[in-house]
């Protein structure tokens, strides 16, 4: 694209390889949910922030929307909070619009959003809303329950950006074809040891807390 105005990254929520390592804790002493699903919990409940309109501003998470995906088609997705809407506006200056969503069945994020009331109710703290999450995922994998498909196989791990290429209104994509085995962690994991020899390259006299995009060169990567 010559010229960005929104971007959006996004995971499914259906099919996306993770395993039962996940969602509940490996700590010996701590029984229930992982920390990542306590930490995913947290990003669908009170207010989350956004790139919109041009500024930064505080909104409820899974609200729904639709995006035109090349190769796909219409696609509903919902939103939910993650540091890329808060970190790329960085190094994408004159952005207007920058969010992080899920894709997958509409029940199941029906389901989500009654969870996410109740924590903001206060009738469930955020751990107990995760260790619910974890039951139902644990009961759903020893009953071999396979996620009800989309109309066509969605993207599992993107990247969507909308702009103008040529002078014209163009929507370009990207998409994780494969995962390494592991789950969660080997999807963390391989990235993080191919990009930590090329951080020393990056910082120069800053200091500081910054995001991948800010520090590694994508051609140097």
């Amino acid at each position: 694209l010559d010229s960005v105005e929104e971007v959006i990254t996004g995971w499914s929520i259906d099919g996306s390889g993770e395993d039962i390592s996940a969602v509940v804790s490996s700590h010996p002493k701590v029984k229930g949910a992982s920390a990542a699903l306590v930490h995913w919990v947290q990003q669908m409940t009170g207010t989350i922030r956004v790139l919109k309109e041009g500024g930064y501003q505080q909104v409820k998470p899974l609200v729904r929307s639709d995006i035109f995906y090349p190769g796909y088609g219409l696609l509903p997705v919902w939103s939910v909070g993650h540091p890329e809407a808060v970190t790329l506006p960085r190094v994408l200056p004159g952005l207007m619009a920058c969010t992080n969503v899920m894709v997958g069945g509409e029940d199941g994020f029906l389901g989500l959003q009654i969870l996410a009331r109740l924590v903001d109710t206060g009738v469930l703290t955020i751990h107990q809303a995760a260790d619910e999450i974890a039951k139902d995922f644990a009961k759903k994998t020893s009953t071999k329950k396979s996620p009800k498909p989309l109309a066509a196989p969605a993207p599992g791990l993107f990247g969507w950006a909308r702009g103008k290429l040529r002078g014209k209104p163009t929507v370009a994509a990207a998409q994780v074809l494969s995962l390494p085995p592991g789950g969660m962690a080997g999807a963390t994991s391989v990235p993080l040891s191919l990009a930590v020899p090329l951080f020393q390259r990056g910082f120069g006299e800053r200091v500081g807390v910054f995001s991948p995009e800010e520090v590694i060169k994508p051609d140097a990567f």
